[in-house]
């Protein structure tokens, strides 16, 4: 099994060597040849600076002072990134709800679980090279993955987001689009608050798979 894409450059950031060497094997196998590996999240920002990178696959918990997710949003926010919509994929040993949101809404692309699973990974890897996401900008500052699974046009909640605010952007785009001097914290990754209800009245509940929106 391998992706359709060729000559692909991924980064690997874990600071288990053995889970490294592991992780490599496994990218190898689906034709992922240009590896670069990291132990921690601030040694990696060189090399995504430098270059094109296809993937990035990082733990959650690193030594350091930089966690998987904060360094996504640093990544998502940094203006010198060569590629600032490279897809991540987060790993992590237990996936609650509590985390999936804080993943979602720091430019996280997709999780994966440990143990893992050769076939499950390859899917993860897969997903995000050969069918990615739009990556839009929004007025609240997000930049990353769009965060809604598929368009509800039946959904009108208080969380439903008014197309034009979101700013659809692509590679080349996202160097030139302007973005946060100052990207918010890691104890700030939440969802934005709803509108009040009106008075008197209930809000509508959320339809089909549609979640965490601007």
């Amino acid at each position: 099994m391998r992706p359709s894409k060729q000559n692909l450059t991924a980064i690997l950031i874990d600071d288990n060597r053995q889970m490294m060497s592991v992780m490599r094997s496994m990218l190898h196998s689906y034709g992922i040849d240009k590896i670069h590996d990291f132990a921690s999240a601030e040694d990696a920002f060189p090399a995504l600076r430098a270059e094109h990178v296809d993937i990035v696959l990082v733990d959650l918990e690193l030594s350091g002072q930089m966690d998987g997710l904060l360094f996504s949003r640093l990544l998502r926010h940094d203006k010198d990134i060569y590629n600032p919509c490279v897809p991540v994929i987060l790993m992590t040993g237990f996936a609650s709800q509590s985390l999936i949101t804080k993943a979602i809404n720091s430019g996280v692309d997709d999780m994966v679980t440990r143990p893992l699973s050769a076939r499950d990974l390859h899917t993860r890897v897969d997903k995000v090279l050969n069918f990615p996401r739009s990556y839009i900008r929004t007025p609240s500052g997000y930049f990353g993955p769009d965060r809604r699974r598929r368009i509800d046009p039946f959904y009108v909640g208080p969380e439903r987001r008014i197309e034009e605010m979101a700013h659809v952007v692509n590679g080349a785009t996202a160097l030139k689009a302007p973005v946060k001097t100052e990207p918010m914290q890691f104890q700030d990754l939440k969802p934005e608050p709803a509108p009040a209800p009106e008075p008197e009245k209930k809000s509508p509940k959320p339809m089909g798979d549609v979640f965490f929106l601007d």
